[in-house]
């Protein structure tokens, strides 16, 4: 048994080259393995150059037994790299500083590097992450998340936050049907190029919902400024049992297209200020009787003139006086047909 240096390792072959005693190399050097089969299954490790190994055999024949690794005098181990274990612990490595680990106790970490790691923990069953990116990808969809590591002038970049869940409604859709978003949402890549004009990003977004990317689109949004945003190109909602909502602050909502409402009960709205309706063309309202309590002014808010009442006014005129000896006129027409018979004042 003697040492030697490997300063050749041919891959494919599997074989190396060796000096030995610092002078002689010897080529073509077979290294033997735990595991080896002709059929394909094997457990092997390829040395790298400068690697230090135990060989066995003639001196002409040598076959590498293993390796001893080069002591470093810092850390006292020939392996300083390798994660430190306790006894019974089995580990594998490169000088990348990535190995897979496994402990005694049952854990099995699988590294490779700081952030990019799988912990196994056979206590609760536990799967452990560590990752500044994640990324799984199938054929019905994706789902991401992790830190962005391109600044943006819309509040993305270092340091901030994405977690995205696209899914396909089949998996030969080449769209996705629903897409979440949640974060420093700055791009809509996976909106459709036909509905990106309409469902634009405003601005810096913390949350973001899509649903049904085509025809009958849903966007929801959320903004850093607090503001919620809802875009839909069809909208159908239907609603079993009492429905109640609360909402703090201002609401702002646009409609591009008709609006119709159908209420089998009665609606009951209380207003704390102004109520205004600016509209563009007439507005109709048909009901049995219309009723407004309280100051009514036709013409505008400077309205002050008063509306004459119609019934008083003409019992005023046909029974009034003038001075002198002049009788009431005599009123021949259809007093009915001066009077509405529709609109009423007090």
């Amino acid at each position: 048994m003697y040492e030697g240096y490997i300063v050749d390792y041919d891959p494919d072959t599997k074989l190396a080259s060796v000096m030995m005693d610092g002078m002689r190399r010897i080529d073509d050097v077979p290294l033997t393995s735990p595991f080896t089969s002709g059929r394909g299954g094997s457990i092997r490790a390829n040395p790298t150059l400068g690697d230090k190994c135990v060989l066995m055999g003639e001196p002409d024949d040598p076959k590498i037994i293993g390796f001893m690794g080069v002591y470093d005098p810092n850390s006292g181990s020939y392996s300083p790299r390798e994660p430190k274990g306790t006894f019974g612990d089995i580990s594998m490595g490169t000088a990348a500083n990535n190995y897979i680990h496994l402990r005694r106790s049952g854990i099995i970490e699988i590294k490779a590097s700081p952030l990019a790691q799988t912990v196994y923990i056979p206590l609760g069953g536990i799967i452990q992450e560590h990752f500044k990116q994640y990324r799984g990808q199938c054929p019905g969809g994706n789902i991401s998340m992790g830190l962005k590591s391109v600044r943006t002038e819309d509040g993305g970049g270092a340091g901030a936050v994405l977690y995205s869940v696209n899914c396909r409604g089949s998996a030969t859709d080449t769209d996705m049907s629903v897409s979440y978003n949640l974060g420093a949402v700055s791009d809509i890549s996976h909106i459709p190029a036909a509905e990106i004009a309409q469902f634009s990003v405003p601005g810096p977004v913390y949350a973001q919902l899509a649903i049904g990317l085509g025809e009958s689109a849903y966007l929801f949004q959320v903004l850093r400024t607090g503001e919620r945003i809802e875009k839909t190109t069809q909208s159908k909602v239907t609603e079993v049992g009492g429905t109640e909502a609360s909402l703090v602050g201002a609401v702002f909502k646009q409609v591009n297209g008709d609006v119709e409402m159908r209420v089998a009960g009665a609606v009951n709205m209380t207003c704390g200020a102004d109520l205004i309706a600016s509209i563009t063309n007439s507005v109709r309202v048909s009901a049995p009787e219309i009723i407004f309590d309280g100051n009514v002014r036709l013409g505008g808010p400077d309205a002050v003139e008063n509306v004459i009442k119609g019934a008083a006014f003409l019992q005023e005129y046909l029974t009034h006086t003038h001075n002198g000896t002049v009788p009431p006129p005599t009123f021949i027409g259809d007093i009915g047909a001066l009077l509405s018979r529709k609109v009423f004042v007090k």
